[in-house]
Formats: structure tokens, sequence, C-alpha cells
């Protein structure tokens, strides 16, 4: 839901409009939607590294965990307007499918 939301208020900006454009701190609306899309990868980042289930194997702890900083990360990226956030993007979800790969190869 959160990564949703996040997506949802950068569907505010005009197409090929991008968080780090001057344009959109111009715009106080642009403004708070990429600021608000930037809280909502850090509240994900925090709600999925709250929900790690005991006894998670250790490897798969380890992808959770960086895709966890990889959250917090995006959102501190596209909150602050910083022309990374692409790069910051990728590898979250580059560590979701890391992580989505092993619970495959994990699942009994």
């Amino acid at each position: 839901p959160f990564a949703h939301a996040a997506a949802e208020a950068l569907k505010t900006l005009p197409p090929g409009m991008t968080p780090p454009d001057p344009a959109v701190r111009a715009n106080p609306g642009w403004s708070a939607a990429v600021q608000s899309a930037g809280d909502y990868y850090r509240q994900a980042s925090v709600f999925i590294h709250n929900h790690i289930a005991p006894g998670t194997t250790p490897i798969l702890a380890s992808a959770v965990e960086t895709a966890v900083r990889a959250a917090e990360g995006v959102g501190y990226a596209i909150g602050n307007f910083d022309p990374a956030y692409a790069d910051a993007r990728a590898a979250t979800i580059a560590a979701n499918d890391a992580v989505d790969h092993l619970c495959d190869r994990l699942s009994p």
C-alpha cells in the first residue's frame, strides 16, 4: 500500500516531469506530492523492517534488510528532490526482486 500511495502521489506531476525538476519545487502542490511520496517510501521501509518473521533464514533476512535500506534510500532521494532518485528506485526494484526470488527458492 505504501509504494502504491507513493506512485499515486507522483502521478500528480505532469508527464515527463521528475521529482528533481526545478519546476516541481516551485509548485507547492507538486512539491508536497513529491515529499509525500518520499514519506510513503520511508514508511514502507519501517513497515517491512518491523515485519521480518522470527526464524527467517539469515540469507532472506539479509536480503529483506537490503530492501528496507533501499526503500529508505529512495524515500530520501525522492523527498529531497535528489537527481539520483532514479538510481535509488532501480536499487529498490532490484532488492525487491532478490527477496521475491529467495522467497520462491526457500519456500517449501
